[in-house]
């Protein structure tokens, strides 16, 4: 598995159930569990930042 769909599925499981964000993106759980597999689509993480894209602030940084 890559280092993406790895990075995805823990973000996947910290959201919540499969349900729960199936119900938030209007797929269904067993979408977002492929999701688990193959990785959260682009598009869904696009239209979705909120809840997909990690917005660090300058703070968090490397130096």
């Amino acid at each position: 598995m890559d280092k993406r769909v790895n990075e995805d599925k823990r973000l996947l499981q910290s959201i919540g159930s499969y349900a729960e964000v199936g119900r938030i993106t209007g797929n269904s759980p067993q979408c977002v569990f492929n999701w688990t597999k193959r990785g959260i689509p682009a598009r869904i993480k696009l239209k979705y930042p909120d809840l997909f894209l990690n917005s660090k602030k300058p703070d968090d940084q490397p130096k």
